[in-house]
Order: C-alpha cells, then sequence, then structure tokens
C-alpha cells in the first residue's frame, strides 16, 4: 500500500522538467504523446544514474560483512596494517561484464573509501566513479556520505552531497549532464534485522545542468518514502523549477491496482489539472 512516507523516482524527473522546457508557460499543459515519447529518451539519463547509486548504496549497507571476491565485478577490500578503517572497497568491472538484474555491460571502477562503521556518527563512506560507464552512459565524479547518528525518532541519519556528471552520445552526438545533489536519508526500519525489508525517508533538493543549456532545480517539498526491492517511491513530493514552470509530482498517488510497490505518480504542470503518470510503463 501507498505509505505518507517517501522516496525518488528519477525517470519522471527529467521528463517534467524537459517537458516545462520545451513549452512555454501557456502551453505547458498541452502535452502530446509525441513529444513525451521523445522526452522519455532524456528520462533514461537520470533514471540510469538513480539505478547506480541504489546498487552503491545498498552495497554500502552490506560492506561491513562483505569479503573480497574474483567474480566479475572483481570486489577488493584493502585494510590497513593496524585498526580496521580506512577500508577501500573497490568494484572492478574491467573491460566490461553484465550485472544479473539489467543485463548492461558495464565496465571501470566503483571506489568506495570507508571511514567507520555505517551507522556509527561521524563516519564517512566517499564513492568514486573511475572511467565507469553503464552501457553508453559515462559516470564521473564522486559523492560523500556522512552518518549523523540517530533522529530524535530513532531513524538513522545520513548526508549525502556530491557532484556526479554524466556523459552520453544520442544520434551521433554527444552531451554532458551536471548533477550536484544535497540530501538527507533517514534508514526508518531495517537496521535491526536483515529480514526486514530497509525503508527510507529522504530529503532535500538537486540542481542539474546540461551541457545544452537546459537547467532547473528539484526541490523535495514532502520527504520521499521507499522500501528495499520496490524502485518506485512510494509517497512523497518533488517540485521541479525551471525559469517560470513549475512542476509538482505526487508519488502518493494510489494507481489502478493498489499494492506494496505501486508505480503510479500525479504530475502537475503550472498548477493546471493534474495527470495519472505510471512509470511502470516507462521502460
Amino acid at each position: 500500500m501507498k505509505r505518507n512516507k517517501l522516496i525518488l523516482s528519477a525517470s519522471c524527473l527529467l521528463v517534467m522538467t524537459l517537458l516545462t522546457i520545451s513549452c512555454s508557460k501557456e502551453h505547458a499543459p498541452d502535452i502530446k504523446e509525441s513529444q513525451l515519447s521523445v522526452l522519455m529518451e532524456d528520462a533514461d539519463d537520470a533514471l540510469i544514474l538513480e539505478q547506480i547509486l541504489d546498487e552503491v548504496m545498498m552495497d554500502l549497507e552490506r560492506y561491513e560483512y562483505l569479503k573480497s571476491s574474483d567474480v566479475c565485478p572483481v570486489r577488493t577490500i584493502e585494510t590497513p596494517e593496524e585498526g580496521n578503517y580506512p577500508k577501500i572497497v573497490t568494484r572492478d568491472f574491467g573491460k566490461g561484464c553484465a550485472m544479473h538484474e539489467s543485463g548492461k555491460i558495464r565496465s571501470g571502477k566503483i571506489i568506495i573509501t570507508i571511514r567507520g562503521p555505517w551507522c556509527k556518527e561521524g563516519s564517512v563512506r566517499k564513492i568514486t566513479f573511475k572511467n565507469y560507464k553503464h552501457g553508453n552512459t559515462l559516470i564521473e565524479g564522486s559523492k560523500k556520505i556522512v552518518c549523523m547518528g540517530k533522529t530524535d525518532e530513532g531513524y538513522i541519519w545520513h548526508t549525502i552531497a556530491g557532484n556526479i556528471i554524466l556523459t552520453r552520445e544520442r544520434n551521433g552526438e554527444k552531451f554532458v549532464i551536471f548533477r550536484h545533489l544535497a540530501k538527507d536519508r533517514y534508514m526508518i526500519n531495517g537496521f535491526n534485522d536483515r529480514e526486514v525489508p530497509n525503508e527510507w525517508l529522504i530529503e532535500g533538493e538537486v540542481k542539474v545542468e546540461k551541457s545544452n543549456g537546459v537547467s532547473y532545480k528539484v526541490i523535495i517539498t514532502e520527504p520521499l518514502y521507499r522500501i528495499q526491492k520496490c524502485r518506485w517511491f512510494q509517497s512523497g513530493i518533488k517540485q521541479i523549477e525551471s525559469g517560470e514552470n513549475t512542476i509538482l509530482l505526487d508519488y502518493g498517488y494510489v494507481g489502478a491496482e493498489d499494492s506494496a510497490c505501486d508505480s503510479w505518480m500525479l504530475r502537475t504542470v503550472n498548477e493546471e489539472e493534474g495527470e495519472a503518470i505510471d512509470l511502470g510503463g516507462k521502460r
């Protein structure tokens, strides 16, 4: 069932933003299906990044228990001669191998530097992408995750900040997307029992700039809720601001088949009548 807590779904983020930029304020609500189809190509850029970061975040919560592995991606864990930290975990995809879930060929490395236990206040994780490609997308940059301890509610609180650069090629032309992250991530369930699905709340904002001059800001106005093994946000609201245009994405909207992993959201452009969107039908 939909929950009154939230988390993030990047697929629609760029769809809404680029839609706003493509149309004037007066015509923004009049979305043609042909236009939306073209814009979905740009939405894939954000979706790819979210998939990558989700995968890394899931691993971060398990690295205390992982060991080195020689199966692609090869995982190596470097530890100091004295003490337990810093640890350096490298996921090396080499010249290319496919992951079991998406089937996309990935190459290069993801390097995670760990300073302290995941849930200990003050511990830091730095994630760096080195010549890392996901399909035809090159991922560069880094992000830092800092544990701030527990909130008054008992949630485990991490701040997430960084700059991520995506380089893609479409129709023979390369373009670059810059994403500046500043978020707070709260683990509200699952941290005391590995058999219990993890649940998260996310707050904060993302600033996006593209090499074609397009820019916009995404603000989480109501915390986003997500549960482990579901790629869709189950509640929460994002506000996308681009020029004079504003788009609201409401993930608390319940689709025709309400479930624990509902894929629907309600999109509202410039305060016009909202449109129900099935994210599950966009891939």
